[in-house]
């Protein structure tokens, strides 16, 4: 769904009643007054009712006479009636003045000060973040977002004015509503293009039958001043009938002035037998943004479209050879979201779809693809320019039992060269550049070297020789001649942060005050995070001789380090340090020879 657009900034602001000279607080007056009158009113009438229970109730408590029983009970439920009288006229002006004074404090707010097309654009964002935030990733709900309860009670404040100016507010339209609730808002959005919410209904009920219908009549009436129709069963799993239904409103709903279409299947759960819905031909015209979750369309898609979001939590509904066909088809496209369950196994032998060279996508600015095999990653690199996307995030799962150092694909060599931060943690690979490049691995390990302890991927690190900050979220002793291969080639870095077991780390500070030539002789800020394994992989006694052994090296070697870099005029200007850990423990050890020392106890595991 496209972000609401920046508005135009315009001198009009919101229409505020004037209440200058003291008109505001006489306004409040009257309304405190008025209460004060239905409250003495309430008085007397009490009175009244005193007054008529001394004079006609003298008959109350004498049960055995059948006579004063009836007139007991008769007088008792009348008075009952004038108590609910006077409780409801208090409370009718209670009410009306709580009201009035609310209506009157909201004229004094900031917002209503800006221009209208700012509080406009502030409400309409709302209902759009409200969709949004219900409806993220492989947590969507089945079917599409209601418009619930909070955004009807918006229409209750009483910004009349203000809110029936809002044309583009009265645009969003859920079809569970009533329909005279929807005509309403389409009187009320004075032309601008409808947004439909429609979920198919459950069953083939009679009731379910005829509620289906009437929406469908419905929204074939307004097709055609709709610019997007968001589409979906609730239902799982869902019903053959459902499924002919949802296809059946997308042949008769949908027409070539729709600009942005969201198809929604929900999560798959229980029967997968009709995981696969064959969706009619999509309109090609004008579609600029297309969501499809756990369902694809069988004929060609528009060209036109500027964003794509696809969801399969089943690996048959979406294949690699149809991402292909999207991202080589659709050449405008700005965005594109793909996330898609691999296969348990290898796929079958992919196309032969041979190019002269890989196809540059010029426009294309964020790519997120996912869950990929490695041969299907490798399948869609050689024919797609991935490494030109400046914000890509792309998840490989690793099937076979490999233990070699991740490696880039040769062409984001040349993307890699220019990163000036890294972030290498045990699942992911992600560096940036100056000219505002992203790019997110993701890796994805077989279950079984995931609960091996003594797996840790490493990262080969040639391409990175211009690094600035560099965070190493997995160290381990196990690879400790890698990494320190590794950072001898970072000959620019200033910031660097460990994370690992703080009965390793120390060995790193060794090598980077004793290694010669030295190891990152730009280094400005160390960071050091303690994961707290080796609680669980040493199994020491914290009160044992050989634990605080471990502990006294590790200081000692902090302290070697940092003072290293002061004799040698390259001091360490600030330190990070967790905490509860070792070298937290005495902060005035280090004072002296860093500028900055600092604490955490934030920390996020690799």
């Amino acid at each position: 769904m496209p972000p609401v657009s920046s508005p135009r900034i315009m001198s009009k602001s919101a229409p505020v009643p004037e209440l200058s000279n003291g008109g505001g607080r006489h306004a409040v007056i009257d309304r405190l007054e008025s209460v004060a009158r239905a409250l003495e009113h309430a008085l007397q009438s009490v009175r009244d009712l005193i007054s008529d229970t001394f004079e006609e109730a003298e008959n109350i408590g004498y049960w055995e006479n059948s006579c004063r029983r009836g007139d007991s009970m008769s007088f008792l439920r009348q008075t009952t009636d004038r108590l609910l009288d006077i409780k409801d006229s208090i409370e009718s002006s209670v009410l009306a003045a709580i009201a009035d004074v609310r209506e009157q404090s909201n004229q004094y707010t900031e917002i209503l000060r800006l221009p209208e097309e700012i509080i406009f654009a502030l409400l309409s964002g709302y209902v759009e973040s409200h969709l949004q935030s219900r409806d993220t990733g492989r947590q969507v709900e089945y079917g599409v977002a209601h418009l619930d309860k909070k955004w009807i009670k918006l229409r209750k404040v009483h910004w009349n004015v203000v809110l029936r100016g809002a044309a583009k507010l009265w645009s969003y339209i859920d079809l569970s509503w009533p329909l005279d609730v929807a005509n309403s808002y389409v009187s009320l959005c004075q032309g601008v293009p409808l947004r439909l919410l429609w979920n198919i209904p459950v069953s083939n009920w009679d009731v379910e039958v005829s509620n289906y219908e009437n929406q469908k009549e419905w929204t074939s009436s307004h097709i055609h001043s709709t610019e997007e129709l968001q589409l979906g069963i609730q239902h799982i799993p869902y019903s053959s009938w459902q499924r002919d239904k949802l296809v059946d409103a997308l042949r008769e709903c949908c027409s070539p002035d729709l600009q942005s279409l969201r198809i929604s299947l929900g999560h798959i759960g229980g029967d997968l037998e009709y995981a696969v819905v064959p969706l009619p031909a999509l309109p090609t015209v004008n579609l600029l943004h297309l969501r499809l979750h756990n369902c694809w369309s069988s004929g060609p898609l528009s060209p036109s479209l500027r964003t794509i979001e696809i969801i399969a939590l089943d690996p048959q509904i979406v294949t690699v050879e149809h991402i292909f066909q999207v991202l080589s088809g659709c050449p405008l496209l700005k965005s594109c979201v793909f996330d898609i369950s691999a296969a348990d196994s290898l796929p079958l032998p992919l196309s032969d779809i041979s190019l002269s060279s890989p196809i540059h996508l010029p426009n294309l600015r964020h790519l997120q693809l996912g869950d990929f095999s490695e041969p299907m990653f490798d399948w869609l690199y050689e024919r797609i320019q991935l490494e030109l996307v400046p914000d890509m995030q792309i998840t490989i799962l690793f099937l076979r039992e490999s233990f070699e150092p991740f490696k880039l694909p040769s062409r984001f060599g040349a993307v890699a060269s220019r990163a000036n931060s890294l972030d290498f943690s045990r699942e992911s690979v992600r560096y940036t550049t100056d000219d505002h490049l992203d790019h997110l691995f993701s890796l994805g390990m077989p279950l079984r070297s995931r609960i091996e302890t003594h797996f840790l991927p490493k990262l080969n690190f040639t391409p990175f020789t211009r690094l600035r900050r560099l965070c190493l979220g997995i160290y381990s002793n196990a690879h400790h001649s890698f990494w320190m291969e590794g950072l001898s080639l970072l000959r620019e870095l200033h910031d660097l942060e460990i994370r690992g077991s703080q009965t390793e780390i120390s060995e790193v500070f060794l090598d980077l005050s004793e290694t010669t030539p030295l190891i990152c002789p730009t280094l400005q800020k160390l960071s050091v995070f303690d994961d707290k394994m080796w609680k669980w992989l040493d199994e020491m006694d914290e009160t044992g001789a050989a634990f605080q052994s471990k502990k006294v090296v590790a200081q000692e070697r902090l302290e070697t380090l940092l003072k290293s870099r002061v004799n040698q005029g390259i001091a360490i200007q600030s330190l990070k340090l967790s905490t509860p850990s070792w070298w937290a423990e005495d902060l005035d050890r280090w004072k002296p020879l860093v500028a900055i020392v600092e604490t955490t106890s934030l920390y996020k595991f690799p």
